[in-house]
């Protein structure tokens, strides 16, 4: 007899590579997932960058990896020297594994291969929706407060693949008596160390 498995409905916020990904892992192995995004229309940020073996093994466990191979241009070795000459850093993939390679890639290339496969999916993907708070309920289950007054849910997880920015992470309020203060010790560019200044007395 086959175990029951749970099967969970998921709220991922932020369309990002990050977000896609796993709502693409989630809704594989047979999780509802709803995608929330705050802009109007998801677009990637940033420009190229350099695609590890560790993320298109990744790409690879999601069938996505010859799509992304195709839009991109497969970096086998990486060498670099100061002005003077002096070696900085010199990777050779093959090295550690004969498959190996890098990928330069673009953003929007890598944005599009992982939306496309979300779409494919069948997975909804609400955009201008600006999540900014997580509500838990007495059945224990979640939903999302967002910027608009609406709420979406209800839901057993909620995971929050927004960024650095992200309204949802907790805020660590750290008052500024309370960081150490230092001040350098002696005079001009040599000189030899910091030393911690005592925090100013409050009233």
């Amino acid at each position: 007899m086959p175990l029951l498995r749970s099967i969970y409905k998921t709220a991922i916020v932020g369309a990002g590579t990050t977000g896609l990904a796993l709502a693409g892992f989630l809704k594989a192995d047979g999780h509802a997932v709803d995608v929330f995004e705050r802009f109007e229309t998801p677009r990637p940020l940033g420009a190229g960058l350099l695609l590890q073996p560790s993320g298109l093994a990744v790409l690879a466990r999601l069938g996505l990896d010859e799509k992304l191979i195709a839009l991109s241009a497969p970096v086998h070795h990486l060498y670099g020297e100061t002005q003077r000459g002096t070696v900085i850093f010199d990777l050779d993939y093959r090295s550690l594994a004969p498959h190996l390679f890098g990928l330069g890639t673009h953003r929007a290339s890598l944005f599009q291969v992982l939306y496309d496969h979300v779409v494919s999916l069948g997975v909804p993907i609400h955009t201008g929706c600006d999540a900014v708070e997580t509500r838990t309920h007495a059945d224990g289950k979640l939903s999302l407060s967002l910027a608009d007054g609406r709420d979406a849910g209800p839901f057993d997880l909620i995971i929050d693949a927004s960024g650095r920015h992200s309204k949802l992470a907790p805020r660590r309020y750290c008052p500024r008596h309370a960081l150490p203060l230092c001040r350098p010790v002696g005079s001009g560019s040599r000189s030899g160390g910091l030393q911690q200044r005592p925090p100013p007395a409050t009233l």
